[in-house]
């Protein structure tokens, strides 16, 4: 595996999940650590095409191994 660049990770998209009343058994989740995007966490998007969202600890920690998106493999 290859880390991901250290400029490219500073620039991610941090962003705050926006949660409707009554969806918490819908919410969306971290495909990392399988926990909930509440509106207390906060997110990062990764950057186009894929748009993927992850929590922001567990999106560094794997873009400090790999320099890819952990669902699509899409490099950043």
């Amino acid at each position: 595996m290859i880390p991901g660049n250290q400029d490219s990770i500073k620039n991610l998209e941090v962003i705050r999940i926006q949660e409707k009343t009554g969806q918490s058994r819908d919410s969306p989740s971290c495909s990392i650590c399988l926990g909930v995007l509440s509106n207390r966490s906060k997110a990062i998007r990764m950057p186009h095409p894929c748009f993927h969202i992850f929590h922001q600890h567990c999106i560094i920690k794997w873009l400090k191994i790999s320099n890819t998106c952990p669902l699509c493999r899409r490099t950043i």
